[in-house]
Formats: C-alpha cells, structure tokens, sequence
C-alpha cells in the first residue's frame, strides 16, 4: 500500500519549535512521508521533529528550489583562428537544504515569496505532491502555496497557534478562501485524529 504524503508549508526565516517539531513527529509516528521545502525556518524544525522518530515507515523529502546558468563553452577553430561555440554547460546551484532531508528532489525553480504563483515556483509540486497540506505561519511564499492548494480543487489544515501568514489569521483566511476546503486546527490532537482518519486508524 502506497505511503500517503503530508506537505507542512511555513517560514522559511522563523522556525516556530513549538509547533513545528511535535508536528513532524506525530506526523512520523501516523506513518505518512513528510514532505517541505526543504530549507531552514518551519521547514527544518518540523523535518528534525519527523527524522528523529524511530522505526518510522515515512521518508522526510524536501523540493529543493535552485538556479540555473548557462555557459557558453567556446574552442578557436584552427582554419580561421575565430571563436566558435562547441556547446553549452549549465551550472546548477541548488538553495541551502537542511540537515534533516532524507531524500532532496533538486528542482531548476526558483521563483518563492510574492512569485510562489509563479509556473517557475517549486510551490507547485509542494502542493500537488501532497496528500495532506498543512500550514503553519509564514509569509508571502506560505500563502501562495495555501491559495495555489485552493485553486488546484484541495484542502488545507490551517494550524498557526497565535501566528499568521502573510499578515492573516485562521480566520481571517478562512472569510478570505471559504471555509468548505479549509480545516483550522487548534491542537496537534486534533490534526492526529485528521492523520488517523487518512490512514483508516
């Protein structure tokens, strides 16, 4: 039976520990995958929380956003002792992954923040890789991915304590989406028995 994914999305520049980590492990212990975008803030607080579970069946993932360059590689032809080019080499640098990621999956996107919409944001396979799309604080880049998981036709469980995103509280983003396709979740109790129900426990 194929392993369900749970994407947390949240500050990549506040780690939110409080939060964060108990989420991760209890994700671990319901048995999913845990998936973020790999890098620091919320991203490695709730990655650590899920890796340092023992015996767990899920794999911690991070969709790693990166650059591209390209470089022309140029020889001198002997005949006519003028440059011409013999191809291109691209040059990857992939944005700095946490310590906690088992498996990265480096993508060539770099777009984040107020361009997470973008088709050149790695948010898109964030949210439709995700079985289960939980968001805790966080700014611009966390509230594309919740908009862009609404506008995909899925479902998002809002779990911010006192936090917000991108200036907003639960409820204010709940008047702003709808509330049909969104959860606020006030207690990790209550996003275990979510996780529970998903695995038909």
């Amino acid at each position: 039976m194929r392993i369900k994914i749970v994407g947390v999305m949240g500050s990549s520049t506040e780690s939110f520990p409080q939060v964060a980590r108990p989420l991760g492990k209890i994700i671990a212990e319901a048995g999913f995958h845990l998936l973020t975008g790999g890098g620091m803030g919320v991203m490695e607080e709730v990655c650590r929380g899920f890796y340092e579970v023992k015996g767990r069946r899920g794999l911690c993932i991070g969709i790693i956003p990166g650059d591209v360059t390209i470089r022309q590689n140029r020889r001198r032809d002997r005949s006519s002792k003028e440059q011409a080019l013999s191809g291109k080499q691209r040059i990857y640098s992939p944005w700095e992954i946490n310590q906690w990621v088992e498996i990265p999956i480096k993508t060539h996107l770099p777009m984040s923040g107020e361009q997470g919409k973008d088709t050149l944001s790695r948010n898109h396979i964030n949210v439709l890789t995700s079985d289960i799309l939980i968001a805790l604080p966080g700014g611009a880049g966390t509230y594309s991915e919740v908009m862009l998981r609404i506008e995909y036709g899925g479902e998002v469980i809002l779990y911010l304590g006192d936090g917000k995103i991108y200036g907003r509280s639960a409820s204010e983003l709940k008047r702003e989406i709808g509330t049909e396709r969104v959860i606020e979740a006030t207690s990790l109790a209550q996003i275990k028995e979510i996780l529970n129900k998903q695995n038909g426990s």
